[in-house]
């Protein structure tokens, strides 16, 4: 008894080994391994609030740099500025969005980057046991390329297409228009709805006509989306095309149709300015009394120079395609105005001698020896078929037209060469020929005019714009009314009324204005374009790492970028803060269930002073009195 009380008194515990407690020992090191766990939880909690104050410190710097990027975009805004101006505000702004990738790249906690989402999802182990965490999601990068994109919520109204003249169904109509307004509106995912000047749904054949596929691209209005990731919305209004599509009837010189809106050169068949004197400005198709056409302009003249062409939207094309079809078909010939400017210097033969009408509808008779149909001259073209300069060294400049007796077509250079394969290839040709069937000829060929640098000129009017291609009242000072469109050589450029330079507001040099109907620009007849509208419908607004304030139409995206970086950064420091908040409120918790569990592990383990000190004392003089 003696020993066992000096024991518990100079090491302070009752249980000093199993023998004195075995059960008390197994509950008081149990109780132990909880208040160590416990105790290292509330400093796991301790780090994690460390962490987040640094981040959060980083978070509020990236918050005040596009504070100030907004600040300065809502001062590019301004119409006071000058261009100079605006360029000397994006260069504080391209030294605000450099701080923010240092600050996004730098901002460290015990050597891991805590901004740049390279830390992942980071887990605290807070508490004693095994899956008693908590996470931290720092995946997000705070650079300014990964901040600043979203999408407009559903409904919001991107801008309105003014200016039309559409029927129901987006046909262009000169009266009793059904729709003269468009409202583009976003669909919440990227994409987009349309209404008309009364808020009334446009009908899914109208969106089509007009749009054509989910990327805008086929239509008279178009959906171009600009590297930023904004999309741009364009109408190029064409004017109305005439089409005829008849079997030629019986008799001769019946009308079958007039093609009309036309500015054609009489001896090319190249598109001119409209005005210009000696110009086709429409074609009348008549019979010819042998199962053929004849060609009038509108003084009546008889045309000679063929202006046939593809016009699928895949080939250049040219101004009126002439198909001889098979047998039974009632509508086999069709005579197309096209918007291309790419057609060839031709004179193309006649074939009436060799056309018949049988049970209303056009075939060729099948020769009984190899015949020549025609020849063509005036042509300077190389082997694939595309135009070249005269006086080119092995230029073509006339093809000999045969016909087999299976019905196929040959073509001769002025050399007597044979030169088929390369004329009619696929894609590249200068001829579309289908052959014969050894019954009949298929079908005649069809010039598709490959012109690699056709010049046209013609002028787009009744604009009002501003300077960066926004719609603005009509009378505004210094608003454009009109654009004056050339190209020269395959390139396009654009003056304003002044004769400013205006490329900048279109498609290819970042601007906002689409210049394009499914085909390339290249290919329009410049003479037939009509007013058109333009919106930017920034529906999925660029990063911030791509703001350019220089620019009026620049500083409203960089707002809308900003505003959803902001929101970016602040879902970070809420989420961050939150954790925050949970760490104390672990840290107090488990400190009080430490603090518990030491009182309760002290009553089983710990010694009893007073009680071991009267056994010590007991225990020395019953050893005393022996």
């Amino acid at each position: 008894a003696l020993s066992q009380a000096i024991t518990r008194l100079s090491s302070g515990k009752r249980i000093n080994s199993a023998a004195d407690d075995a059960a008390g020992l197994a509950i008081a090191t149990r109780m132990q391994t909880q208040i160590n766990g416990l105790n290292q939880g509330v400093s796991n909690a301790n780090d994690g609030v460390s962490m987040i104050q640094t981040a959060s410190s980083g978070l509020s710097q990236i918050t005040s740099s596009l504070q100030r990027i907004r600040q300065l975009a809502v001062q590019a805004s301004s119409g006071s500025l000058s261009t100079s101006d605006q360029q000397a505000l994006q260069q504080e702004v391209t030294q605000q969005i450099a701080e923010v990738n240092r600050i996004a790249s730098q901002t460290n906690y015990n050597g891991k980057n805590v901004l740049d989402g390279s830390a992942g999802n980071i887990t605290f182990q807070v508490g004693a046991n095994v899956g008693q965490t908590i996470s931290l999601n720092l995946s997000q990068s705070l650079s300014a390329a990964s901040l600043g994109k979203g999408l407009v919520s559903a409904g919001s109204t991107l801008g309105t297409l003014n200016n039309l003249s559409l029927d129901a169904n987006g046909n262009s109509v000169t009266s009793g228009a059904a729709i003269t307004a468009i409202n583009v509106l976003s669909d919440g995912n990227g994409g987009f709805t349309y209404t008309d000047q009364n808020n009334q749904a446009l009908s899914a054949k109208a969106v089509k006509n007009l749009f054509g596929n989910s990327t805008g691209v086929g239509g008279a209005l178009n959906i171009t989306a600009s590297g930023s990731g904004s999309a741009l919305l364009s109408t190029s209004q064409l004017s109305t095309i005439s089409q005829a599509n008849a079997t030629p009837p019986a008799g001769t010189n019946t009308v079958i149709g007039t093609i009309t809106g036309l500015s054609i050169d009489a001896s090319t068949g190249k598109d001119v300015a409209a005005g210009t004197q000696g110009a086709i400005t429409s074609i009348t198709v008549k019979t010819n009394g042998s199962g053929g056409f004849n060609f009038y302009d509108q003084t009546g003249a008889q045309l000679s120079t063929g202006l046939v062409g593809d016009n699928s939207g895949t080939n250049p094309g040219s101004l009126l395609t002439i198909t001889k079809g098979t047998g039974g078909n009632g509508d086999s010939v069709s005579f197309t105005n096209s918007v291309s400017t790419q057609l060839a210097n031709i004179n193309a033969a006649t074939f009436s001698s060799q056309v018949t009408s049988v049970n209303g509808a056009v075939t060729m008779a099948l020769p009984s020896a190899t015949t020549t149909l025609g020849k063509i001259t005036g042509l300077n073209v190389d082997t694939s078929g595309k135009d070249v300069a005269a006086g080119t060294a092995g230029a073509i400049t006339s093809l000999t037209v045969t016909e087999d007796t299976s019905g196929n077509i040959h073509f001769a250079d002025q050399n007597g060469t044979d030169v088929t394969a390369t004329m009619t290839a696929a894609g590249t040709g200068l001829f579309s020929v289908v052959q014969g069937n050894g019954t009949t000829t298929k079908a005649s060929f069809a010039m598709q005019g490959k012109a690699t640098a056709p010049t046209i000129s013609g002028t787009i009017t009744g604009l009002s714009l501003d300077a960066s291609g926004n719609n603005v009242a009509p009378g505004t000072q210094g608003a454009i009314t009109s654009i004056t469109v050339k190209n020269t050589g395959g390139t396009l450029s654009y003056t304003d009324q002044n004769g400013a330079d205006v490329s900048s507001l279109f498609t290819g040099s970042a601007g906002s204005v689409a210049f394009k109907s499914g085909v390339s620009p290249i290919s329009y007849s410049a003479p037939q374009l009509a007013a058109f509208s333009s919106i930017d419908a920034n529906n999925a607004p660029g990063t911030v790492s791509s703001i350019d304030i220089s620019t009026t139409t620049g500083a409203n995206q960089a707002m809308e970028s900003i505003d959803n970086a902001l929101a970016t950064v602040n879902n970070i420091q809420a989420s961050l803060g939150a954790a925050q908040n949970r760490f104390t409120a672990i840290s107090t918790t488990q400190q009080a269930q430490s603090t518990n569990l030491s009182q309760a592990q002290s009553q089983i383990q710990d010694a009893n002073f007073a009680q071991e000190t009267a056994n010590l004392s007991k225990a020395q003089v019953l050893q005393q009195a022996g």
